[in-house]
């Protein structure tokens, strides 16, 4: 009987250091496919961003029936609040900011500027609902993501005193 006992012990030894093994190859393989998916999300906005600066009217009319599919909204004027609505509509998926000016100019919110999504950022930029979550360019509500800094929040340089002789 101890011998059966020896045997099922070491072919549970093995099993368990082969399934260790395989964890860790798996953990490794998913720290490479995250940030593949980050790369891949970081250019696809950029490309999106791309076409809709080449083609915002096509992009607007494809868009406006999927937008609004019988839903009854409240209309805000002020591009903020228009981009707060669409985010939140949007759930916790971050949302590039060409994209959001888009959708924002689409519902009437009025940006000025040369450029309007820029503009639409440095708004964004001074309201602590708005986070950057993971890249420069993509947006999403705190609520969300409430451990996210705030897009505006900066990091203090230390100044290093002046040594006088």
């Amino acid at each position: 009987m101890t011998i059966m006992k020896e045997m099922l012990n070491k072919a549970l030894e093995e099993e368990k250091e082969s399934l260790e093994t395989r964890r860790k190859e798996l953990e490794l393989e998913i720290a490479k496919l995250t940030a593949e998916q980050e790369a891949v999300l970081f250019r696809l906005g950029h490309v999106v961003a791309l076409l809709r600066e080449s083609e915002p009217s096509k992009w607007i009319e494809e868009n406006k029936s999927a937008s609004q599919s019988g839903q009854e909204r409240e209309e805000y004027t002020d591009p903020v609040e228009i981009a707060r609505q669409i985010l939140e509509e949007h759930g916790t998926e971050p949302i590039y900011y060409r994209e959001l000016a888009a959708m924002v100019i689409e519902r009437g919110g009025e940006i000025g500027g040369l450029d309007p999504a820029m503009t639409l950022v440095s708004q964004l930029v001074d309201d602590e609902r708005f986070v950057r979550p993971f890249r420069r360019g993509w947006y999403a509500l705190r609520m969300h993501y409430p451990k996210v800094k705030s897009v505006g929040v900066r990091k203090k340089k230390r100044v290093k005193p002046v040594s006088r002789r």
